[in-house]
């Protein structure tokens, strides 16, 4: 398997990318606070983000489940630990 972000981002960098675009993508990402090299660029490389947006057709769907809640009292996300979830979805 080739690395999702550099792939991603070689083939849709820009909107004028002359690929094929995708009428779905699906990304079912680790929690933020999960300590694994890769979740760091995962938040915050907002190339990675734009070229996923940038290789959806016109009528193109994202979704994205990124962590979840312990419960509904939990802190926003921006104060709490999930800090660069708040990040990524701003990029969105």
């Amino acid at each position: 398997f080739e690395d999702a972000f550099g792939w991603f981002i070689d083939r849709f960098k820009d909107d004028e990318s002359t690929e094929e675009k995708f009428d779905v993508i699906i990304m079912d990402a680790l929690d933020p606070d999960k300590l694994v090299d890769i979740v760091g660029s995962l938040y915050k490389d907002n190339h990675f983000v734009q070229s996923l947006f940038n290789g959806l057709s016109d009528s193109g769907v994202f979704v994205v489940q990124i962590g979840e809640a312990d419960s509904l009292e939990d802190e926003a996300l921006e104060a709490g630990p999930a800090k660069d979830t708040a990040h990524m979805i701003e990029g969105l």
